[in-house]
């Protein structure tokens, strides 16, 4: 799965311990995006409403699944307004933060070696996002309710307060970002030389 930590010689592969199998990866092509933007979009679960309802306003990233003609003027034909992040802009995309959510949760709660099936795990773990508040997330990414963009949002160095998975709001300095890392300083005493 999700390997911590791992030890090596300076310039040598990393060495690991545990078990890791290397699934196999899935493919997304051009038209079940579309299948599945449609699929969500119709469902009720989706609540998308036209341009300006809720759920009417789509961020995706610059992949080309994303920009091809034929799904862009799909969702305009349906009320929602796709907007386009810049590329290598990760930063501005709150589903990247949700995604560094998840892998926190599996990092901390499952263990591939215990032969536990990953599947229910998985549904579990997304289940228990559903319900999610991303509205802070957003608000960081530099989105704002009313629908304007902020690009200075992920940029500025004060306290922010991310919510948590179960809607606690824990305060992160500028030491610690939303995922829990922490940024270390080389210690001159601690450095070796030989």
């Amino acid at each position: 799965m999700i390997r911590k930590r791992g030890y090596s010689l300076k310039g040598q592969k990393l060495a690991t311990r545990g078990d890791f199998q290397r699934k196999p990866r899935g493919t997304f092509d051009r038209i079940e995006f579309v299948e599945c933007c449609r699929d969500f979009a119709y469902s009720k679960r989706g609540n998308v409403r036209r341009y300006p309802g809720s759920g009417s306003v789509w961020i995706l990233d610059g992949a080309s699944i994303h920009r091809h003609p034929e799904i862009i003027h799909f969702l305009r034909s349906i009320g929602i307004v796709p907007i386009f992040l810049p590329a290598y802009c990760p930063f501005f995309n709150p589903i990247e933060y949700m995604f560094g959510y998840v892998k926190k949760t599996f990092q901390r709660h499952y263990n591939e070696s215990s032969g536990r099936d990953l599947i229910p795990f998985a549904v579990q773990t997304f289940h228990r996002f559903e319900g999610f508040n991303m509205s802070r997330v957003f608000e960081h990414c530099g989105w704002k309710i009313q629908g304007v963009f902020d690009p200075n949002g992920p940029m500025s160095t004060e306290k922010h307060q991310v919510p948590d998975i179960w809607g606690n709001e824990q305060e992160l300095g500028n030491e610690e970002n939303d995922l829990g890392f922490r940024e270390r300083e080389r210690d001159a005493t601690t450095t070796r030389t030989t």
